[in-house]
């Protein structure tokens, strides 16, 4: 995978899946008023934690293939948005 690519699909799919989850509670909402627990606010939660949940997993479990022709996985540099570290040759991307 690109790293172009990667970041699109990471962005793109913390994104439907925030929203899934945000779906899931909402639709809950009834169930989680009775209980006492405020549904707006699990549903924010829900988007909001799920967005970035999901962001790390795929940071972390989905490798970039390394530009150079080593054929080594590249990594996310961690604090930097879509830049990557051959975990090979160490160059960056």
């Amino acid at each position: 995978m690109k790293p172009g690519q990667h970041f699109f699909l990471s962005f793109a799919i913390s994104l439907l899946s925030a929203a899934g989850l945000a779906m899931t509670s909402y639709l809950n909402q009834d169930w989680l008023e009775q209980k006492g627990v405020p549904a707006a606010l699990v549903t924010l939660g829900a988007f909001i934690g799920g967005h970035f949940f999901v962001r790390w997993l795929f940071a972390s479990f989905v490798a970039v293939k390394c530009p150079k022709g080593c054929g080594a996985k590249a990594y996310p540099i961690a604090g930097r948005s879509d830049r990557f570290r051959c975990g090979h040759c160490g160059d960056t991307f």
